[in-house]
């Protein structure tokens, strides 16, 4: 602590109530009953003349006391502000080991910890007191309503100025005061003295897990938060915070209670948020964000439970948790094939539709797209083209053999043409479309990565004669049967 600020020790008149003190915590953890002793004296307004015993036995613990015979700048009294923790403070001055306490006031402690600023008279006013303080002026307070000057404690203002206790933030500057006593720049008559609540403890823990080990890129995570508190003192306003990594986006969470434990029921993007733990008491969140398709490597997410000013925690260790999971990618490849079905002939062309797409989450870099055509076919050619953000070759010739790039929601079409050669024979024929999913992309089902069409290829047709041709046929037929009926007559006669 700086020079001139010194916490009480046991070397001083307090010695005695702080082993009573220590006696009564101990009874109470002995009997089971909370160690954060409820405050009961709660004075409005500065009082004079006020007994030790009314205020430890009120609730109240010295954190804090020195002489008036030593300057003091900010820094200083900021080390001597932090080393009283609690919701509340109380100022205080008497002559040195005197039993009673010759001025006093009590508030909340951002009030009395307001910045009034370096204006000599504003004050700010809370529980009937009129508060000051400021690094480079001083830290007091009046009663309400009176007006000061801030850095001349000396100085009188309107009102009671024997309510008035005043301590320099700086140095060399005039004059101390303890109520009605001033001019104490150097005197080790009068001490000043901060009172606090005396310190809860609490256990608070926090756990976190999604359930799973690994996360896929593109898809979404559900983690689940849960902060508790094992006493023995309830905590009111300790924080939960969860500063989601870059990975991930669009979170929103929820939270429920238990046991008495209470928070915000909704919200969304990091977590940060103010919970009350009863003893015993619980609260859960439910954190649902997505994952970056960009993603890779490991996926690394904090969550962590702080105390709030003025409760001790004895196991900072499970204050946190961290959930870690590998990023994979992934998505559902799916593939099409359709085409002339048939019966066609020889020499006939036909047409296949090929179409292959991924329903994602992840995009598939590198997807092998084939497709195999039937061996009767002959003088095949294919074209591409992409929907989505697929990407493909604009065209080629014989089967197909292509890399695709497949985003979530995309597809690329192929349209393949050919004839019927002149080999093929009667029957059906089939082709095969396969799409092959890229080096570590995880395709959770792989059924519908292959897909055939098959076409019938007909017999070739026997010739037919015309009708004409028939005709001429029938007349040559005619003409042959009456000349031989003519040489056979000749023969008779």
């Amino acid at each position: 602590m700086a020079d001139g600020l010194k916490r009480t020790t046991t070397s001083r008149p307090l010695r005695a109530r702080r082993w009573g003190a220590a006696f009564g915590l101990a009874a109470a953890l002995m009997s089971g009953a909370p160690t954060a002793w409820a405050q009961s004296y709660l004075p409005v307004g500065p009082q004079k003349n006020v007994p030790v015993a009314t205020v430890t036995g009120g609730g109240w613990v010295e954190c804090y006391r020195d002489t008036y015979n030593k300057g003091n700048d900010g820094a200083a009294w900021q080390a001597a502000q932090a080393g009283c923790a609690g919701a509340r403070l109380m100022l205080a001055c008497r002559p040195t080991g005197s039993s009673t306490i010759q001025l006093l006031a009590q508030a909340p402690r951002a009030d009395v910890l307001t910045d009034t600023g370096t204006d000599l008279t504003t004050t700010h006013t809370a529980n009937g007191t009129a508060w000051y303080w400021n690094n480079n002026l001083s830290w007091g307070f009046a009663a309400q309503g009176d007006s000061v000057a801030k850095n001349e404690c000396d100085v009188a203002g309107s009102g009671d100025n024997d309510a008035r206790l005043c301590w320099h933030s700086v140095n060399n500057a005039g004059g101390y005061r303890c109520g009605a006593d001033m001019g104490l720049n150097s005197s080790t008559t009068f001490e000043r003295i901060i009172y606090a609540p005396p310190p809860s403890s609490a256990d608070l823990a926090i756990t976190k897990t999604d359930g799973v080990t690994t996360a896929t890129a593109g898809g979404s995570l559900t983690y689940t938060i849960s902060a508790s508190n094992a006493g023995p003192d309830s905590v009111t306003g300790a924080t939960v915070t969860d500063t989601l990594p870059a990975a991930l986006s669009g979170a929103t969470w929820t939270c429920v209670g238990a046991g008495g434990g209470t928070c915000a029921a909704s919200g969304s993007g990091n977590l940060s948020q103010a919970v009350n733990l009863p003893v015993g008491g619980s609260v859960t969140f439910t954190v649902s964000a997505t994952v970056s398709v960009a993603a890779t490597g490991t996926l690394s997410n904090t969550a962590t439970i702080t105390a709030p000013t003025g409760v001790s925690d004895p196991n900072v260790v499970n204050n946190s948790e961290t959930d870690t999971d590998t990023i994979t990618q992934g998505g559902e490849l799916a593939v099409t094939l359709t085409g002339t079905a048939g019966p066609v002939t020889i020499g006939a062309p036909v047409t296949y539709t090929l179409v292959a797409s991924n329903t994602g989450p992840s995009t598939a870099t590198g997807a092998g797209v084939t497709g195999a055509m039937a061996a009767q076919l002959q003088g095949l050619a294919w074209t591409c083209v992409g929907s989505a953000g697929g990407v493909c070759a604009a065209s080629g010739a014989n089967n197909l053999i292509d890399i695709a790039t497949l985003p979530a929601g995309a597809s690329v079409t192929y349209t393949i043409t050919g004839t019927v050669a002149p080999t093929a024979t009667p029957g059906t024929i089939s082709s095969t479309a396969t799409l092959t999913p890229p080096a570590g992309f995880n395709d959770p089902l792989t059924a519908n990565n292959r897909a055939t069409a098959f076409t019938a290829i007909a017999a070739p047709a026997i010739p037919t004669l015309s009708a004409w041709a028939l005709a001429l046929v029938a007349a040559l037929m005619a003409s042959g049967a009456a000349l031989s009926l003519r040489r056979s007559a000749r023969g008779r006669g």
